[in-house]
């Protein structure tokens, strides 16, 4: 795995802002969707290392939350942003457009209000949290503080077109919602469509599965569908603060990372449906979680180290068994920020707040003092650890847009372990930071270089989005196997 040659190309984005804050993930069309905290949007074709669309000013404020629906044939997409200035945007991407004929359009915009449910505001408006679009592209979820609704599609698109018409200058109408879930205690933290058509929600002291009834896409026109109710909630037992929720691919499982440093997993069907979990261990509250595609492997990740959890057995459950754990790489990595798995291989990808992304193989292991490792006496003993496969430090890229490998490291496990210490890495780091600080970049403040986003855009391309404003695409020469 991974023996292919690899090459990193940076795709600078500084215009778009000083940080990329949310990315959104197409596979099938090898497309990736960032937006940053200025409101601009930006969408990358990883495949071929192009820039299809860019949008500055997308947004009058931070964008908060990106969704893409599925990919037509003919290379159409729908692609919905919100952000802090309250607004909920629809934007055509047309991957295969000419150099006449924009390749991403905005088609509809609705303005999110204040409600009593409780939204979020401030002096630009009411914020918009979270947008999901469900499978079929037709619906789209929008969270605003404690209140979640969703809206047609079409009838977001009929709005725009109805006002442009009419030559409005107010804006496009008010659009009703098809649904609006109970206003929640606490603001949202998580809201997203799942396997069957479901919605996920997130606050704290609570995890909900909701059911519903939303019908297809419908048709066009200007009126807005037939509100539905959701049914009854499936409540998921927890009191604390669900930091970052997940449900597996295949659906049977939901996992938390909680506040208390603990990871809490619902099992959702079986004869064990309704089963908690709570899996302990960890230096600090995780924060970040990624399921493998065959819901095999849960990675979950609080501080610097992340621990691989195996669903497997008749049961299909992790109860009893101990985490495969990867371990921090390259200098002064950090705290774990964001993680991906390959879409078919056994492979996750961890990006830390020092700009450090290293890939895994988490079914093969290697022993603690191959890596150097000293393990402190008591607390969870690991039961295996996983092999590094390579290390890329963005802190070492040239920032030109097309520089291929060009100072980024990417070594293999044994090339990073060879001759190395613990006191070699701390110096070279050290020197690392002043040497960059004296040139004046690109350390800007601890987290510059932070890993905000990651994900494999295609099988032999990974992407990496850092709060410095910088794309990287780790791409592969040769197919992965």
């Amino acid at each position: 795995m991974f023996s292919a040659p690899l090459e990193a190309n940076l795709v600078p984005l500084e215009h778009l802002g000083d940080c990329i804050t949310t990315a959104a993930t197409s596979v099938a069309a090898g497309m990736v969707v960032v937006a940053s905290a200025a409101g601009g949007v930006c969408v990358v074709n990883a495949r071929d290392k192009r820039e299809v669309a860019r949008l500055d000013g997308a947004h009058r404020a931070g964008v908060l939350s990106v969704d893409i629906g599925p990919v037509s044939a003919a290379g159409e997409a729908t692609i919905v942003t919100g952000g802090e200035d309250g607004m909920v945007r629809i934007w055509r991407l047309h991957s295969r457009a000419v150099a006449t004929s924009p390749a991403l359009k905005c088609s509809g915009e609705l303005l999110m209000k204040a409600t009593a449910g409780g939204a979020i505001t401030s002096r630009s408006g009411v914020w918009v949290s979270r947008v999901s679009l469900d499978d079929s592209g037709a619906h789209v979820a929008v969270a605003t503080g404690k209140a979640a609704s969703v809206y047609r599609v079409a009838d977001i698109v009929a709005g725009a077109v109805a006002s442009a018409a009419s030559g409005s200058k107010a804006g496009a109408p008010a659009v009703e919602p098809v649904m609006s879930l109970p206003p929640t205690a606490h603001p949202l933290d998580e809201l997203k469509f799942v396997r069957g058509g479901r919605l996920l929600t997130a606050c704290y002291g609570r995890v909900a599965l909701w059911r519903l009834a939303l019908g297809g896409a419908g048709g066009g026109g200007g009126g807005s569908a037939r509100r539905a109710a959701p049914t009854a909630a499936t409540e998921l037992d927890y009191k604390g603060w669900p930091l970052a929720t997940a449900m597996s691919p295949n659906g049977l499982w939901v996992a938390s990372g909680c506040n208390d440093e603990t990871v809490h997993m619902w099992q959702l069907s079986g004869k064990d449906a309704g089963a908690e979990l709570t899996c302990g261990g960890y230096s600090s509250s995780p924060t970040v979680l990624a399921w493998s595609s065959d819901s095999a492997l849960l990675a979950t990740a609080g501080g610097a180290a992340v621990s691989v959890w195996r669903f497997a057995g008749a049961a299909g459950s992790p109860a009893g068994s101990t985490p495969v754990t990867c371990l921090p790489r390259g200098r002064g990595g950090g705290d774990v920020t964001a993680m991906a798995f390959h879409p078919t291989l056994p492979l996750l990808a961890v990006g830390a707040t020092a700009g450090v992304i290293t890939v895994y193989s988490v079914v093969t292991h290697v022993p603690a003092a191959s890596l150097g490792v000293r393990l402190a006496e008591g607390g969870r003993r690991p039961a295996a650890f996983a092999t590094p496969l390579l290390s890329i430090d963005v802190r070492d890229s040239d920032a030109a847009a097309g520089s291929v490998a060009g100072g980024v490291e990417v070594a293999t496990a044994a090339a990073a372990d060879d001759g190395a210490d613990d006191e070699d890495e701390d110096e070279d780091e050290a020197e690392a930071e002043a040497e960059a600080e004296a040139r004046g970049g690109p350390w800007r403040g601890d987290t510059a270089l932070a890993v905000a986003t990651l994900s494999w855009a295609a099988p032999d391309a990974l992407v990496a989005g850092c709060c410095n404003g910088r794309l990287v695409i780790i791409k592969a020469a040769a197919p992965i196997a």
